[in-house]
């Protein structure tokens, strides 16, 4: 039937394909939650936030994201001074972020 050389090949071959796919799996996917295909109309959305030093100043900056328009998938951290987010095609737009998060008193700037 199958020579053991022929075998240690098709077994090979077979690895090295299954290890391709799931590469470019993961190149596809997206920053903020690892899960582009939850949300293919959207975009990453980075922004610098300075000013804030605790928890209760990350929860500030979050909820007043969250509840913009075509927002979702909000992340903030006061250590790395970003709050990161997926923000819907044609809703809210990145100065909309930029103001709400201004209007609680921290700098904000994207990137």
């Amino acid at each position: 039937m199958f020579k053991p050389l022929k075998l240690s090949c098709i077994i090979l071959a077979a690895v090295m394909f299954t290890f391709a796919c799931s590469y470019s799996v993961v190149q596809a996917a997206c920053t903020v939650c690892e899960n582009v295909d939850k949300h293919p109309k959207a975009k990453d959305v980075t922004l610098n936030v300075k000013g804030m030093t605790c928890g209760g100043c990350e929860s500030k900056v979050k909820n007043v994201l969250s509840v913009l328009n075509g927002v979702s998938d909000v992340k903030v951290s006061h250590k790395e001074g970003k709050a990161e987010l997926h923000l819907e095609e044609g809703k809210a737009s990145v100065d909309d972020l930029i103001k709400a998060v201004k209007n609680l008193g921290y700098k904000v700037t994207e990137g």
